[in-house]
């Protein structure tokens, strides 16, 4: 045994000697570690693994490794100047504050291989530019920088997350990075003016976060302004900025970047503190951010600039988390947000209602701790529709109402929803509206689709935010409820299915009220025919429809006998149609085709009607390839039918056809087609329909003969080939498509097509114009030609002269161009010498002897063949006029007219007898005198201007007749325009005579009758004309002048505005363009009568004007003063304008001195004006604006007058009489506001109203004595101002100040609250007894009385109170009717009508109670008189009642004392009315008690029967009721001392419970609990209720477990034994003890204030806070999240070691892994073994 006992000694001896050597380190890093201790906290000692410093594992060799260095924190500097290394192994090196590195720290840093992360608090000793980085490392956090970071940081290594949280002067980036590690995705670093990132950061392609600590702190003198970084070129997913300074009042900022705006990868943005300033455009643009980006924005201040509504620009799915602002909310547009918490919201504002925001899409919208007032809004019922715990808008200071979606649940579940805040109808202690009473659905579900699983929406309201289905039973192929809008809509889905009469059966809110959904689908009906397919080798019949089965098997009746068939399926030619086949083909044995049967579909419950069909089935048809521009055509085939009446066809959906049908064939149309293959149909007696495929190919395209001819109705005919015989083909003229009909054969172009278009095709060509012509047959296009549009040619035509010449034809030619124009005669070519489209000259060739021509014409292709007769030639004429012209070789030569001059040979001229040679004959202008002859030679010398000379022409042997000239060499006329009245006119010019004998002068061939002529000048009289071109003919001694003379149109007369009398008093009409000439030329027109006037003059009153009078005073003698009569002026026919005049023979005015600044003012005098719009005034001739006119006065605003004070001309124009004074213009008096105002008409501008405000400077408005803006004036019922008050941080309800200043000027100052709208929306009406609280709904804009004012007819109101929706009031008596109401708000007016009526008679309720602590009796009811007693009679007996006042909604009455109820004793019956006005109540009999006992207990969740005892009076179970949370309970016995009853099954809870006995009532609580399942919980519970106090005593002995959401305690609880609480938020106040073991488990957080003691064992998981005394006995385990408050780094705790050292223990307190402590352990528990043997 001690043998044993020595083995056992040597194996533990040799063992200590192996861990001996495990307390070191290997011999060179254990000197280091020594040394390194010593310069750290200057200890010694030989195991350095001991210190807590330091952290050691067990290494392979069996040595210890040191994996870990954490300095702690020193109270003085100390730098360490050791190389770290040799200690290769290190994993984590922490270097705390007050301990630094120095350069030589850095000395071999690549030789720690094995490092992961490396922590220095103060880095302000250089390191070495040339680092490399070990390849391990992957966290690099320096707290703070004085030094710059090396290259190495970027370039080596395999680095991921890099923290420069902060910087001193000295830290700066590389300037640029030589390369960038594809490990580095994390950046927090410092960035300021001193140290901008890298300018190539953007080379660090994997760094998706970056955190910024932007210090922007200008406090520091070096500062300069520096750009903000760019870092657009990286792809940021989570981007931090944190701006850092001292003074938020001395920062740099900038405009939102729109480097910000532009990452398009970005998840995450977080910016915290003042730096940017919002755009100047008003937009933040974060659209290009991903889906679900988070925006995580506190004290940013720019938020507060967000000033028009979608000033952010959000991605989709945003989440907005904003804290600390003073946001617009409803500036933002919420179209994208997924989340929004808002905290620390500043502004006072309503709740936001956004109608852009997607309800169903929001996962939070969180709006707490903020400054949020006001009712929560019910626009769109906004707040209800958010899912289950989405909405939070509790923490702020809303009032008012509360939506009914909230009162319908209990206050207590909408904790952290509504509460805390403080409204005026719903509190946490409220009791859920039950029934709700707005709760509704709209149920009107239309018929529903048999073939589909249909999902129906349905609005609703105030139906909650959960749902229970009660039948049917769920299930995938039930009707359910698929989705909801919580108090909004729901959606049902509703299956395949057919019949009427289903409905779906649900619960909804907190009381689950029972709705059922009716629904129905839709009834069979049927496409009357039918088809076949083909199945396996059979032909099944297939009918097609709607509202078919698909569930169930479709039946069908054929001649009274039904058959199942098969269920239905979607049709397969129509998807919008059912289809299902029969399948069972048993009706269809042995009936004949041809046969006519009944047919009818049942599906389900409902069926369609009864229709007769045909019965076919063996049809077939041989088809062939049909041509796309469609022909008759004939296929063979089965057909069964005999007569095309019988059927119908088409192809492709178009309607063909059938011409003949037999039992083989069948003939019919087609329309064109495009090629393709298509369905033909053939439908037989409308019942069965047979499908075959056709294909139709591609006709040949149309080709154009190029050629045209005319209809005898003037329509262009076309020819060609591939025109369409069967639609109308469409011809192109000069690219306009027109629909031409049919084309025919043609008859003149044998072998063609021709088409006739209309007349209208080539109406809006011009005669003799190119055009282009191309045919489109069936979308196939010919070439196309261009041809000229010559109409049908018709001539006049004249004889020939056999000596030839030149001779024009009339007719009609279309044209004017020569060039397309041929012409032949007998064959041979002759030349056109002009061609117009209404005449064609030629010259024709000599003939020997007279006889006859042909003539052929063409042209373009339009042909004319004309026979003409020549005859001979009658002797030459010769007029007596010649002109000059010129011949080839530039002499001037004397030129004749005349007839039958020769154009062959040359003619004889003789002049004073002497023979002369001229030029063969030409073609004269003159078509009276056709042909003219030129002297070959000079002109004679015996010839001299202004002499006499006679000429005779020889033709062969005939002369002309001898004429008389006179020698003009040359005329020239100064021609000016002439006026188409006619006129007399001067021309200059050279006339060559003074004698006007010999002159004539002519217009356009009418003479002119010459009154003066001279050498140089010409007078003469014109004649009337239309405005043109005339030729203006000289004529002097048969020399002939021609020029043209332009006549304008004279303007028709024009009548000005202004009448006058003459002395005699007729009327003078001034005007312009009267005529001067001619006793008929002027034409008053006077009420539509014609005035035959005098010759006009010139206006002496109005400079350039003319002006004309009446004959006599006839015509205006029967006016009356005012009267309106209309005046025109005709000259030649041409008529004026229309004047209205009205009659005014005299006017007087009684001027007023007028201000220099302008307005409005009223002047009386004689005006006789009917109404203002005949009134024209101006001053010094500026316009007025007449704002009224009468008889005897007249009202105008004038302008301001910037010249001196003074006297000015007044001209007033009154229906065309005028009438002139002067006004005196003086210095205004001050302006002066009135204390009102309103709202302009789009409420965007405040309106102001005063006296001598200005219309025509600005008048200056200072607003709380601050110059805001200026403004004009305007006419209201007095002077007015507006202005916009956008730009003032004016509140609703605030108190403002209003001064003007016009001309410097200044108003008295008056004092309005800003109020937006007063508006009643309720317009309940009135009682004419008055009332002492009547409540109006509408909008107000404040809650402040004091500056609201109400009256009724006159009479005045008292304010109770106001809020911004509500206004509460008491009223006098009144009269019945409609009456006036005024109300006052700040300044602003309101006014409307409200209907007095008399009250309804009086209504008692049966209930009562006793008033403390007088203990008079308190009857409850509705339409009492407020405002004079009531009587009340009780058993018989009148007693007056004091006045009536209001409690939770009911009138309530009493008495001034006891005696009504004197008399009475407890269980008596007594009989009451109410006499109110003089209208009686109902009667109700009361039972009279003072008091009822409760003494309850607990009920069971599943309902049932119980007795409660007490004390209750009666034993009449009709004088009792009961309810339990609004369910009325079943009373099945009273006695004095008991009730029992049937009560509701409910949830386990508390529940109110209301007993009523004989009027007289008690409320109470009930408890529901289920019964415990198991013996070691014992609860005894019993309640006793007096009146409607309630006291509760609840002790618990046992084993307790509860599992909650959410746990809160007050008060003293005491537990004793074993407590487990599960819990997601629990709350302990005061004082909690617990003996036994207690375990705890939290989810979200523990936090007990108060004393805490327990005893026994304790575990807590999840986050523990303990505020006040914590004590525990035993063992405390706590798990996940230990608080590191204070020690944001996990530097080493230096509680308990004050100077912050690290620790040297005993074993038990190694920092030594497990490993090393555990043969430790078993070496002293050996060596208690050894010793105990």
């Amino acid at each position: 045994m001690k043998y044993t006992y020595f083995n056992i000694l040597i194996v533990f001896f040799i063992y200590l000697i192996s861990l001996n050597n495990a307390l070191d380190l290997v011999s060179d890093q254990n000197i280091a570690a020594i040394s390194l201790l010593n310069q750290l906290y200057g200890i010694n000692t030989q195991s350095p693994c001991t210190n807590s410093a330091l952290t050691c594992d067990i290494g392979n060799n069996g040595y210890l490794i040191l994996t870990s260095i954490n300095t702690g924190s020193s109270a003085t500097s100390i730098t360490i100047t050791t190389s770290f290394g040799i200690f290769t192994d290190l994993k984590t090196i922490t270097i705390g504050p007050n301990f630094f590195v120095s350069t030589s720290f850095w000395t071999d840093f690549i030789k720690l291989t094995k490092l992961q992360s490396i922590n220095i608090n103060y880095v302000n000793q250089q390191i070495p530019n040339s680092i490399q980085l070990p390849p391990l490392l992957n966290d690099v956090y320096f707290s703070k920088m004085s030094v710059p970071i090396p290259d190495g940081f970027f370039s080596s290594g395999n680095v991921q997350n890099l923290n420069i949280e902060d910087a001193d002067i000295g830290f700066k980036y590389p300037d640029s990075l030589s390369s960038c590690r594809p490990s580095l995705s994390f950046i927090y670093g410092i960035v300021t003016f001193y140290a901008p990132l890298p300018n190539n950061i953007g080379i660090c392609s994997n760094l998706g976060s970056v955190y910024l600590n932007i210090n922007n702190d200008k406090s520091n003198p070096q500062y300069s302004n520096f750009v903000f970084p760019d870092l657009t070129s990286l792809q940021i997913s989570d981007f931090a900025i944190y701006f850092k300074y001292t003074d938020q009042n001395n920062i740099q900022k900038w405009e939102f970047p729109s480097a910000v705006s532009n990452f398009t990868k970005l998840n995450y943005l977080t910016i915290e503190s003042k730096g940017f300033t919002f755009p100047q455009n008003n937009l933040i643009d974060l659209s290009r951010y991903t889906k679900g980006t988070t925006l995580d924005f506190t004290n940013v201040g720019f938020l507060d600039s967000c000033t028009t509504f979608g000033c952010i620009k959000f991605p989709a799915s945003v989440n907005i988390n904003f804290k600390n602002h003073g946001l617009i909310m409803n500036n933002l547009d919420y179209s994208n947000v997924q989340s929004i918490l808002i905290e620390g919201n500043t502004l006072a504002q309503p709740l936001p209602t956004p109608t852009t925001l997607q309800h169903n899409k929001v996962i939070t919208f969180s709006l707490t701790n903020s400054e949020f007032n006001g009712s929560i809004p019910t626009t769109n019922n906004f707040y209800c529709k958010f899912n289950v715990n989405v909405l939070r808008i509790n923490s702020n200071k809303l009032s008012g109402s509360v939506p009914n979606c909230f009162k319908c649940y209990p206050p207590n579940g909408q904790s952290g929803v509504l509460f805390p805040n403080t409204f005026d109808d719903f509190t946490a202690l409220s009791t859920p509206l039950n029934p709700c009473p707005t709760l509704n659905f709209n149920k009107n579900i239309p018929f529903l689709k048999t073939n589909n699983v249909s999902f129906v929406t349905i609005t609703g309201v105030d139906f909650g935010w959960s749902f229970t289905t009660v039948s049917p039973t769920p299930s995938p192929t039930s009707a359910t409820i698929d989705s909801m809008i919580p108090n909004t809509q729901i959606v049902l889905r509703i299956p395949q299915g057919d019949g009427v009469s289903k409905s779906l059966v649900a619960k909804f809110g907190y009381n689950l009220q029972s709705i059922t959904f009716p629904y129905s689908y839709e009834a069979p009906t049927f496409i009357s025919k039918y088809y076949y397919t083909k199945v396996d080798n059979d032909y099944l019949m297939v009918i097609s429809g709607t509202g078919f089965s698909y569930v169930y098997q479709n039946i069908i009746v054929i001649n009274s006998g039904s058959t199942n068939q098969s269920v239905a399926v979607q049709s397969t030619r129509n998807s919008s149609l059912d289809q299902f086949t029969i399948t069972n083909a048993a009706p269809f044995v042995g009936m004949m085709e041809g046969t006519q049967f009944t047919f009818q579909i049942r599906v389900g419950n409902q069926a369609t009607s009864q229709i007769y069909l045909t019965y076919y089935k063996e049809v077939s048809m041989t088809v062939t390839s049909l041509l796309s521009i469609g022909v008759p055509v004939t296929f063979s085939g089965a057909f069964r039918v005999a007569s095309p009446s019988a059927v119908s066809m088409t192809i492709g959906g178009v309607k063909c056809t059938v011409t003949a049908i037999g039992l083989s064939s069948v003939s019919f149309t087609y329309p064109p087609m495009s090629v393709g293959t298509y369905d033909l149909v053939l439908l037989f007696q409308s019942s069965y329909e047979f499908t075959t495929k056709v294909s139709v190919i591609q006709a040949p395209p149309p080709t154009l003969l190029n050629k045209f001819s005319w209809s005898g109705s003037n329509g262009l005919i076309i020819y060609g080939t591939g025109f369409s015989y069967s639609v109308s083909n469409t011809v192109q003229i000069n690219s306009n498509s027109i629909t031409a009909g049919t084309a025919i054969a043609s008859t003149t172009q044998v072998g063609y097509d021709q088409i006739t278009l209309s007349s209208t095709a080539t109406s809006s060509i011009p005669d003799g114009a190119t055009f282009t012509v191309s045919i489109t047959t069936v979308g196939q296009t010919s070439s196309t030609l261009t041809f000229y549009l010559i109409k049908p040619i018709s001539m006049t035509t004249q004889n020939l002269l056999n000596i030839g010449g030149e001779i024009a034809f009339a007719g009609t030619y279309s044209t004017s161009n020569k060039s397309i124009a041929t012409l032949k005669i007998d064959g041979s070519d002759a030349q056109i010498t002009s061609l117009s489209p209404t005449s064609i000259s030629f010259i024709y060739p000599y003939k020997a002897s007279p006889g006859s021509v042909t003539l052929l014409l063409t042209i373009g292709t339009i042909e004319l063949s004309k026979s003409v007769s020549v005859v001979n030639t009658q002797p030459p004429t010769l007029k007596s006029k010649y002109y000059w012209t010129t011949l080839e070789n530039g002499d001037l030569a004397l030129t004749f007219y005349g007839k039958y001059f020769t154009y062959y040979y040359n003619n004889i001229i003789s002049i004073n007898g002497v023979n002369f040679d001229s030029t063969p004959a030409t073609k004269s202008l003159d078509s009276s005198f056709p042909d003219q002859i030129k002297l070959l030679n000079s002109t004679p010398s015996t010839l001299t201007v202004g002499t006499t000379f006679q000429v005779k022409v020889k033709v062969g042997t005939q002369s002309s007749a001898l004429v008389n000239f006179i020698f003009i060499k040359s005329v020239s006329i100064d021609v000016l325009p002439l006026q188409s009245i006619g006129g007399v006119i001067n021309f200059g010019g050279s006339y060559g005579t003074s004698d006007k004998s010999v002159v004539t002068f002519s217009i356009n061939g009418a003479p002119c009758y010459v009154m003066s002529i001279s050498p140089t000048s010409i007078q003469f009289q014109y004649p009337v004309n239309t405005a043109g071109s005339y030729e203006l003919i000289y004529l002097i001694g048969g020399f002939e002048y021609k020029t043209n003379v332009t006549y304008v149109t004279s303007p028709p007369p024009e009548v000005i505005h202004k009448y006058e009398w003459t002395n005699d008093h007729r009327l003078i009409i001034n005007g312009k363009w009267f005529g001067y000439y001619g006793s008929t030329t002027n034409i008053i027109v006077l009420n539509d009568v014609e005035y035959q006037v005098a010759a006009a003059v010139a206006s002496p009153t109005v400079q350039g004007y003319d002006y004309i009078s009446l004959s006599s005073t006839t015509p205006t003698s029967p006016f009356s003063i005012g009267q309106a009569f209309t005046v025109r002026v005709k000259v030649l026919g041409q008529l004026s304008n229309l004047v209205t005049f009205n009659y005014i023979n005299s006017v007087s005015v009684g001027v007023k001195n007028l201000n220099t600044t302008g307005g409005i003012v009223t002047f009386s005098g004689l005006y006789g004006a009917p109404d203002k719009g005949v009134v024209t005034i101006s001053i010094n001739g500026s316009s007025c604006s007449v704002n009224s006119a009468s008889f005897n006065s007249i009202t105008f605003r004038y302008p301001s007058f910037s010249g001196a004070p003074g006297s000015y001309p007044f001209l007033i124009n009154i229906g065309g009489f005028e009438y002139s004074t002067n006004v005196q213009y003086v210095v205004p008096a001050s302006p002066t506001i009135f204390n009102q105002y309103k709202w302009s008409l789009d409420n965007t501008e405040l309106v102001i109203f005063g006296q001598s405000f200005s219309y025509d400077n600005p008048n200056n408005v200072f607003i709380n004595g601050i110059n805001y803006t200026s403004t004009f004036a305007f006419l209201s019922t007095t002077d007015a101002i507006s202005f916009s008050l956008d730009n003032l941080s004016i509140l609703e309800g605030e108190l403002f100040t209003v001064q003007i200043e016009t001309g410097g000027l200044f108003s008295n100052i008056v004092s309005f609250n800003l109020i937006k709208e007063i508006y009643l929306s309720n317009e309940d009406n009135l009682y004419t007894f008055g009332s002492v609280d009547t409540l109006l709904l509408g909008t107000f804009g404040t809650s402040n009385t004091t500056i609201v004012s109400l009256s009724i007819k006159g009479l005045q109101c008292d304010i109770i109170e106001i809020t911004p929706t509500t206004i509460k009031f008491s009223y006098p008596p009144l009269p019945l009717g409609s009456q006036q109401v005024l109300i006052n708000i700040g300044g602003l007016d309101y006014s409307t009508r409200l209907n007095v009526v008399p009250p309804p008679p009086p209504t008692l309720l049966n209930s009562y109670y006793w008033s403390t602590p007088s203990d008079i009796i308190v009857f409850k009811g509705s339409w009492f008189d407020y405002v004079s007693p009531n009587t009340v009679e009780i058993n018989g007996n009148e007693f007056i009642s004091s006045l009536v006042i209001s409690n939770n909604g009911n009138d309530e009455i009493t008495f001034e004392d006891d005696l009504s109820t004197s008399g009475l004793s407890i269980g008596d019956q007594f009989t009451v009315t109410i006499n109110s006005g003089g209208q009686v109540s109902n009667s109700v009999t009361f039972v009279y008690l003072k008091s009822i006992l409760i003494t309850s207990k607990e009920l069971n969740p599943s309902g049932g029967n119980i007795t409660f005892n007490g004390e209750y009076h009666v034993s009449d179970i009709s004088l009792a009721s009961l309810t339990i949370d609004g369910s009325v309970c079943n009373i099945t016995e009273i006695s004095t001392n008991s009730i029992s009853f049937i009560y509701p099954a409910k949830i386990d809870g508390k529940f109110d419970l209301l007993l009523n006995i004989g009027g007289f009532e008690i409320s109470t609580n009930v408890t529901y609990k289920t019964p415990s399942t198991t013996n070691s919980q014992t609860t005894t519970s019993e309640q006793t209720t007096n009146g409607q106090t309630s006291a509760s005593t609840q002790s618990t002995t046992g084993n307790q477990q509860t599992t909650t959401d959410s746990q809160s305690t007050t008060g003293t609880q005491s537990t004793t034994g074993s407590q487990s609480t599960t819990t997601s938020d629990q709350t302990s106040t005061s004082a909690q003890s617990t003996t036994g073991n207690q375990q705890t488990t939290t989810t979200d957080g523990q936090s007990t204030a108060g004393t805490q003691s327990t005893t026994g064992i304790q575990s807590t998981t999840g986050t523990q806070s303990t505020t006040g005394t914590q004590s525990t006995t035993g063992t405390q385990s706590t798990t996940n999240n230990p608080s590191s408050t204070n020690n944001p780094t996990n530097y080493p705790s230096s509680t308990d070691n004050p100077t912050n050292q690290p620790s040297t223990t005993d074993d038990d307190m190694l920092s030594i892994s497990s490993k090393l402590l555990i043969p430790i352990v078993l070496l002293k528990i050996t060596f208690i073994i050894l010793f105990a043997f």
